[in-house]
């Protein structure tokens, strides 16, 4: 496959794509694919035609990653379509390669530029972090009858094997360490390896994973990065992923969302209008809010590897642990929309249950909720010491330029609060205006600040370990997207052309409902703000354009 030139902008390259695709994967075809557990008939072509994979290949290595925010925006469309083809042959393999890139010789790195420009595909196995009492899904390193490394063990669930031309695979060590190995062909190909049948899952249903088999295959030489810092690689790739699978994911919640508002225009309420009951609109603009929640957290994550290396651990595990929580929130409020259509599999309204079931994947799968705590609570204490560190206003300015990611910049403990300091800059602001603060948009900001400034003395006072840590860790969370939604608003949407961003009515229902969350309940006077909402997402549904905060044109 030779990999055509294009006019190297974001911008141009989603439109690109999104005409490409435009209604050759329509939602009937989606859905009877969905039924098989298959990827809809010519999707891969597509993406194949386009010349996805040079996405995820470094530009240093003849391809065209280089800005993870736009890899992101990029591969929203392909979501919103089928969430099993952006999974599968798109986010699986992106995630797989980012540690060759990072810490691969100049061989590995070649091997797979080479391999995913031509077509190939490379899956990950991933390690298991059960109780040591329980039994471990994973493979380990042994010691063969020479005393030569093999691999042995079997992993019941890996992604995009059964095309798998190369494995990423964290295997453990006698010593309980973590084994980065990058198995090509030849490996794959011995005879202690077997591909087991594949595995069927509610969610993903098109996905590709099955298990793997493997039994003393010599792994002489296939090491990535220093022997037993396959955790250290891990840790770091994670920080990428975390943050971006939300991203990517919103996708599908964006189609659940103008199903639902399909639903309302085919059976209008009694007056005849599709939101004209007051349930109805409700649930469309808080559904709405919680979306673009949901962007601002996980897109100021990504921004943040760029700009922010140093602060993103933290950042981008909790963008792993309530984006998508958020979206399946969104979901649940939407079903009351449709009632009984909710549970349709097929039909106009079949991609509404379609969606439910694939983004509680993403807020169960690998790494979950149990991780991404694992990665934020040991840090709360030492970060709460410090003084809230600034924010850089650039980290909020969504579509701004970029510098290429640098692997050895990312930080595996995070050298302050993220983006929490953006709460108590936003209250300063606003309590300066007389007419701001005694606004709704001023109460529930001062409220977050405070509930910001409990939450920081907790943190101090709470022993690591305590059961009061792990609600500390949902708190954290609820906060850094709060301040997301402060920070995007204050420093990009009232300087953008969309007047709907620049207006706070979407803020200030995204931070009531985070505040609901956090048990800091206000009582504010919320109808016109829902009303503005809703009326912007039926606008978008008719127009048509994304319910992101790029409003993008669609195709199809």
């Amino acid at each position: 496959m030779v990999i055509q030139e294009r006019v190297p902008t974001a911008t141009n390259r989603v439109a690109e794509l999104e005409h490409l695709l435009g209604d050759r994967l329509g939602p009937s075809d989606v859905l009877q694919a969905d039924e098989r557990y298959e990827l809809p008939c010519g999707g891969e072509d597509l993406l194949a035609e386009f010349g996805l994979a040079a996405e995820f290949v470094p530009v240093a290595e003849g391809g065209r990653y280089a800005n993870t925010e736009e890899l992101v925006q990029l591969l929203r469309p392909v979501f919103r379509r089928d969430f099993a083809l952006g999974f599968g042959p798109a986010a699986t393999a992106f995630a797989a390669a980012l540690p060759v890139w990072a810490h691969g010789t100049p061989a590995q790195r070649a091997e797979i530029a080479g391999l995913l420009l031509t077509g190939g595909r490379i899956g990950q196995v991933e390690p298991d972090f059960a109780p040591e009492d329980e039994q471990h899904d994973e493979l380990a390193i042994l010691k063969g009858e020479s005393g030569e490394p093999v691999l042995s063990g079997k992993k019941r669930t890996v992604h995009g094997l059964s095309r798998a031309d190369a494995l990423l695979v964290y295997a453990r060590t006698d010593s309980g360490a973590l084994r980065a190995l990058l198995l090509g062909p030849r490996e794959l190909s011995g005879p202690g390896v077997r591909k087991l049948p594949r595995t069927l899952t509610e969610g993903n249903r098109g996905g590709d994973q099955g298990g793997l088999y493997v039994e003393e295959t010599d792994v002489e030489g296939a090491d990535l990065g220093p022997a037993g810092q396959g955790m250290t690689l891990l840790l770091e790739s994670l920080q990428i992923t975390r943050a971006a699978l939300p991203a990517m994911a919103l996708g599908s919640a964006e189609t659940a969302l103008r199903t639902a508002l399909g639903f309302t225009v085919d059976s209008p309420a009694r007056n005849g209008q599709p939101l004209g009951e007051v349930r109805r609109r409700d649930a469309v603009a808080w559904a709405f809010a919680d979306l673009l929640a949901a962007d601002c957290l996980s897109s100021t994550a990504t921004r943040a590897l760029h700009l922010l290396p140093g602060r993103t651990s933290l950042l981008s595990a909790a963008a792993k642990y309530l984006a998508p929580q958020l979206m399946v929130d969104a979901l649940q409020d939407l079903s009351a929309v449709l009632g009984a259509e909710s549970f349709c599999t097929w039909g106009p309204y079949g991609m509404f249950g379609k969606a439910q079931r694939d983004l509680r994947l993403v807020h169960s799968t690998y790494p979950g909720t149990p991780c991404c705590l694992a990665t934020i609570l040991p840090q709360l204490a030492p970060v709460a010491q410090a003084p809230a560190p600034e924010v850089p206003a650039e980290l909020f300015r969504l579509g701004a330029a970029l510098e290429p990611l640098v692997y050895e910049r990312l930080a595996l403990a995070a050298d302050g609060d993220p983006i929490g300091g953006e709460l108590l800059s936003a209250a300063e602001e606003f309590g300066a205006e007389e007419e701001t603060a005694a606004g709704p948009l001023g109460q529930v900001t001062a409220a977050l600040a405070e509930e910001y400034q409990d939450f920081r003395r907790e943190c101090r006072e709470t022993a690591e370990g305590e059961q009061a840590a792990f609600a500390l860790g949902e708190r954290f969370a609820l906060l850094q997207a709060a301040a997301a939604c402060l920070g995007v608003w204050r420093h990009r949407a009232r300087g953008g052309e969309d007047t709907f961003l620049a207006e706070p009515a979407w803020l200030l229902l995204a931070l009531t409902r985070l505040l609901a969350r956090l048990e800091r309940p206000l009582r504010l006077p919320l109808t016109e703000a829902a009303e503005l909402v809703a009326a912007e997402a039926m606008d978008r549904f008719h127009q048509p354009r994304s319910f992101d905060l790029h409003g993008t044109p669609l195709g199809g």
